[in-house]
């Protein structure tokens, strides 16, 4: 069944232009009804499927048959599939492969930096002045201060070896770093799963060499990287005629960089990090501890939805609100040249919005500084934005960052070169703004969306892909039926615990999905004992004699309706807490 040599001759080409190749992957006529069509998807699928294969040397065949099943499935399937859709789908498919392979080939990757000075529109020699007074002279003081653009590529030469070519031309002051052009050339190399060195050189300025190596390990990464320069010939000769000078001439004259980081903990991801690096005006030194990732959900009560049915939430169903994710934090310490500094800084990743929100704040003897940033990144992860504003000695600076398909625009904006904190929040409330309106109106009613559109899939998935549950289901609720009885003619003649009606489904209730809803009135009743009702918790109750999972990743609860002493009460409960009936304030005494 492989797409070289199909039954019928066709190839994957043929396809293209017609259906024929999908009916000849699953072995029908042009004339196979649905059912047919679905009959035959599920019996090739349990022969394939990759869980089924006892070899393992075959287990690759057998995922390439299965996936091809699938595909054949999911177009013949559909009776809105027309050709031309089929024939558009498929050359969209094949676009995006050919895309991917040209990328694969060259890695293009690029960026432009362009700095402004917008310091004129609310400062004028130092002093604070009106946004209103004299804008138009204001606005002629804002300039460009830094251009700087860059691009490179790279290939792979042989298995483990590539080679990239990175050039960079910048005018003015470069927002990034120094001015003036580059040309560097590297040669990297993988020795191994864990250990890699590189080599750099200028293509323009031949004798700068720049060496470096990393090793990563299960529980800790090492990375080091040294610059030579033509000078340092000569500082070494003179260190070597002049011992004396080595602790003044070698620490500030060879950029060295080492990194050390390492898991601190057996259970927990939680690093502990140091590096230290010189350059030619100054030694920094940092050390810090980054947290383990803890998730979190805004969008439901903690104390009700278990750790299990978080993950759930966050794997499958999107939330009601988005406001699902994991957080972490980072503290520190560090020597730049001679000023000692503490910094922190804390995350939050919403990961079904792909947003992620960020605070730094870093304590040192030159004041503190604040750095608040979003960043937004498309489903595909292709397209990126984020805003940073930033506080410190320096002054306020808004910082845009903008990418699509590898290629940067980086735009650091200078609104004032003094410290000025009224600027930098109201700076920061116009990102912040922007992000509030955008939840509201873009991001809240996609995952309306999203989350309905997966409740119609899974409701799909329930008539069409479970016959085999629901058939059991139907069996074990028949064979529970006369036990279900006489518990409750038991319970009725002592005026105890009568099951009125139970359902087990979604825990939020969609209107138009009540079909996802399970009725478990029957085995519910049947373990109704002496009047009280006990299902344990710390588990799904999809495990329970006639219940089964409607909707697997979608947390659930249980809903029942009962009697008791002559009353009708009413309980929901959350799928992984324990189920007790009658309520304590149900009891009579």
């Amino acid at each position: 069944m492989s797409q070289s040599r199909p039954e019928n001759g066709n190839t994957p080409n043929d396809a293209e232009n017609n259906n024929e190749y999908f009916y000849t992957v699953l072995n029908l006529p042009r004339t196979a009804s649905d059912h047919d069509i679905r009959e035959r998807y599920m019996h090739l699928s349990v022969i394939f499927h990759p869980d089924k294969q006892l070899d393992e040397s075959r287990v690759e065949t057998a995922t390439k048959n299965f996936l091809e099943i699938q595909k054949a499935y999911e177009v013949l399937s559909d009776p809105a599939l027309s050709r031309d859709e089929v024939r558009a789908q498929l050359l969209e498919i094949k676009r995006r492969e050919h895309e991917m392979h040209v990328d694969e080939l060259i890695t293009p990757r690029g960026r432009v930096s362009l700095g402004l000075d917008a310091s004129s529109l609310l400062y004028k020699t130092g002093t604070r002045v009106s946004l209103y007074e004299e804008p138009k002279g204001r606005l002629s003081g804002v300039g460009r201060s830094g251009f700087a653009v860059q691009h490179s590529l790279a290939k792979q030469v042989r298995q483990g070896t590539s080679v990239s070519m990175l050039a960079r031309l910048s005018a003015g002051r470069d927002p990034d770093r120094r001015s003036g052009g580059a040309f560097w050339g590297t040669v990297r190399h993988q020795f191994s799963p864990r250990f890699e060195c590189q080599a750099t050189t200028s293509l323009l300025r031949f004798g700068t060499l720049k060496l470096g190596g990393n090793y990563r390990h299960e529980d800790y990464t090492v990375a080091s990287h040294i610059t030579f320069r033509p000078s340092i010939i000569d500082i070494i000769h003179h260190v070597y005629n002049h011992p004396s000078h080595a602790g003044k001439v070698l620490p500030s004259s060879i950029p060295v960089t080492l990194a050390f980081s390492r898991r601190l903990f057996p259970t927990s991801n939680a690093q502990g990090l140091f590096s230290f690096s010189t350059t030619s005006q100054f030694v920094d030194m940092q050390l810090s501890y980054l947290s383990d990732p803890y998730p979190f959900d805004l969008s439901a009560e903690a104390d009700e939805l278990s750790h299990a049915t978080l993950s759930e939430r966050s794997l499958h169903l999107p939330s009601r609100s988005g406001l699902v994710g994991e957080r972490y934090w980072r503290v520190g310490m560090g020597i730049r040249g001679a000023l000692p500094s503490l910094n922190a800084q804390y995350v939050l990743n919403f990961s079904e919005l792909n947003i992620q929100l960020r605070n730094l704040v870093e304590l040192g003897l030159l004041g503190v500084a604040v750095v608040v940033g979003a960043g937004w990144t498309s489903e595909d992860t292709s397209s990126n934005v984020s805003a940073d504003v930033e506080l410190s000695a320096g002054g306020v600076a808004l910082e845009l960052n903008f990418s699509y398909l590898h290629q940067h625009f980086h735009m650091p904006i200078a609104l004032s070169h003094e410290y000025d904190p009224a600027l930098a929040f109201w700076t920061a409330l116009m990102p912040s703004t922007a992000f509030v309106l955008a939840y509201h109106f873009v991001f809240k009613p996609r995952n309306r969306r999203r989350r309905l559109d997966f409740l119609r899939q899974a409701r799909r998935e329930l008539k069409e892909a479970k016959p085999e549950i629901l058939r059991q289901h139907e069996e074990t609720v028949y064979l529970l039926r006369d036990t279900a009885r006489r518990h409750t003619q038991a319970e009725a003649s002592i005026d105890g615990l009568v099951i009125l009606e139970a359902w087990y489904g979604p825990e939020e209730q969609v209107e138009g999905f009540e079909s996802l809803d399970l009725n478990v009135t029957i085995p519910i009743q049947v373990l109704v004992r002496k009047s009280q009702l006990y299902i344990p918790g710390r588990r799904s109750k999809a495990g329970l004699q006639g219940f089964y999972d409607p909707v697997p990743g979608v947390p659930k609860s249980l809903r029942i309706r009962y009697t008791f002493r002559g009353r009708e009460h009413y309980a929901e409960t959350p799928d992984y807490l324990p189920v007790v009936l009658p309520l304590e304030e149900h009891l009579v005494q």
